[in-house]
């Protein structure tokens, strides 16, 4: 294979690299549960048929304090409920901690500087910075940004037919 050219460079990632690398794919995991939290809560009330209207948006002030105010007529629905938003409330705040924690912390990262950088690009601040240099580690690896872009896994979306070509945004 390798005087085929068909074997290449794998970098491994230091300890200390490997650190931050977990301490943002844990932030991660809490995010995912926490959609999933939120979304047993949902899918628990529409049960029961009922229905966030407004004012605002979910998971607002405004959508807590209708949902706490909500009181079922029987204890198990009652119980279920209060553990439902105990679990949000929860993730919520493990989220939190992790969140502060990387504002600490990034600036002792192996990829400060890059961080820095990726953080004055509009949409781009310290938590998807350091996401994309803890999974990318050194962009500097990648000879062009097109090999950077398909390390992620973005690509342009296309529908063509026929004579017809038409690009369209970047799909993930």
């Amino acid at each position: 294979m390798l005087l085929a050219g068909q074997l290449s460079f794998v970098r491994v990632p230091s300890v200390e690299e490997e650190c931050f690398r977990d301490l943002t794919r844990c932030r991660e995991a809490i995010r995912v549960d926490l959609m999933r939290a939120r979304h047993r809560v949902t899918k628990f009330l529409l049960r029961r048929e009922l229905y966030w209207e407004g004012p605002g948006s979910a998971w607002t002030q405004a959508h807590w304090d209708w949902l706490e105010g909500i009181e079922f007529a029987d204890a198990p629905s009652s119980t279920v409920m209060g553990d439902y938003l105990c679990a949000v409330r929860g993730l919520e705040q493990r989220r939190g901690v992790l969140e502060r924690s990387i504002e600490q912390a990034w600036a002792s990262s192996p990829w400060a500087q890059t961080v820095a950088r990726l953080r004055c690009l509009r949409g781009i601040d310290t938590l998807t910075a350091l996401g994309l240099c803890a999974e990318a580690g050194d962009l500097r690896r990648f000879e062009h940004p097109s090999s950077l872009v398909a390390y992620f896994g973005i690509v342009p979306s296309e529908h063509s037919s026929g004579e017809r070509v038409r690009r369209g945004p970047l799909s993930i």
